[in-house]
């Protein structure tokens, strides 16, 4: 039990650049996203606020003593953050639509995202449940926008979305 609290503890101190790293550049992305597709706009608040929201749970998770509660933490304020924006997406979609018409190269651009998000999970969130839910709860989240963001249209925009995710979690 001794090894192994301190390979965690450890394991959690080195991810902590790779996470800071993550939420930032995943933030200026999706900015840089926003200004090739001025459409998104609605969708801005959406994007770097609950990322940088992650990240500055991040930093105050480093500081506890109990790296295991820590870790549990990070991995349901993940899940609880980044879930709940996109099911505020998704609401919000279907009550004003945000966003509607966009080119289908943004469809790309956003399962290449979250082919990126999926992937980097594994590193950011060692817990599998919270990681599997949050994947189950974005992908249904796309499922139900109705209308679709984009030219490719229901269902193919959120089929490319769920297999992007599933792609990032192989």
């Amino acid at each position: 039990p001794r090894i192994e609290h301190e390979y965690v503890s450890e394991a959690f101190r080195s991810q902590h650049a790779v996470i800071i790293s993550y939420c930032t550049s995943m933030s200026v992305l999706i900015i840089i996203l926003t200004a090739a597709f001025p459409m998104l706009v609605p969708t801005l608040p959406f994007g770097p606020p609950p990322l940088l929201l992650v990240g500055a749970v991040r930093v105050l998770a480093r500081r506890m003593v109990d790296k295991a509660r820590a870790i549990r933490l990070f991995a349901w304020s993940w899940c609880t953050i980044v879930g709940a924006t996109f099911v505020g997406v998704a609401v919000a979609q279907r009550q004003i639509v945000l966003v509607n018409g966009l080119a289908s190269s943004a469809g790309v651009a956003f399962a290449v995202l979250w082919f990126v998000c999926a992937l980097f999970q594994r590193q950011l969130v060692s817990q599998h449940g919270p990681r599997l839910l949050l994947l189950c709860v974005v992908g249904l989240s796309f499922l139900s926008f109705d209308p679709a963001m984009t030219d490719l249209g229901r269902p193919y925009e959120a089929l490319l979305l769920c297999a992007a995710l599933v792609l990032g979690e192989l």
